[in-house]
């Protein structure tokens, strides 16, 4: 099933966006070796969909400009959130550092619980305060997307 490239505008519609985004993700969850990629330059969000698995990154500093880089307490709600700090190995693939947060989902993991994570972490990366305007760029792209 091919998707297109969707853009919402701002915060309040990212309902619209999680309920589009569980139909892509139950769908990668059975076609998979795709990425789902939500962009909010200079942030993104990005899961692969394997055999072994659900891997996703949130972009970690390393990959951004002093300006954008995340203030400790946005880094804190991520981990808290349930994702893997910069510098730490993933538990699946392999043992290596990442320079991005990271986590692993399994298979049978219901996709709303995968998708409310995602928007979760691109929320908690993009905003600096309430009511902020965030644009969100979703896309399917073949293998090859991850750093």
């Amino acid at each position: 099933m091919s998707h297109p490239r969707l853009t919402v505008g701002c915060m309040h519609d990212l309902a619209s966006l999680r309920n589009t985004l569980v139909e892509v993700v139950k769908d990668q969850l059975v076609v998979r070796n795709e990425f789902v990629i939500l962009d909010a330059p200079p942030y993104y969000v990005q899961a692969l969909f394997t055999g072994e698995g659900v891997y996703a990154e949130v972009v970690g500093d390393f990959y951004l400009a002093q300006p954008a880089r995340r203030l400790h307490a946005a880094q804190e709600k991520l981990t808290r959130a349930g994702w893997n700090p910069p510098g730490s190995p993933c538990r699946i693939w392999c043992d290596g550092n990442h320079h991005n947060f990271h986590r692993v989902w399994p298979l049978d993991e219901e996709p709303v619980v995968i998708v409310d994570a995602l928007l979760e972490a691109l929320v908690v990366s993009c905003l600096r305060s309430e009511g902020e305007p965030i644009t969100v760029t979703w896309e399917i792209q073949a293998e090859g997307g991850l750093h």
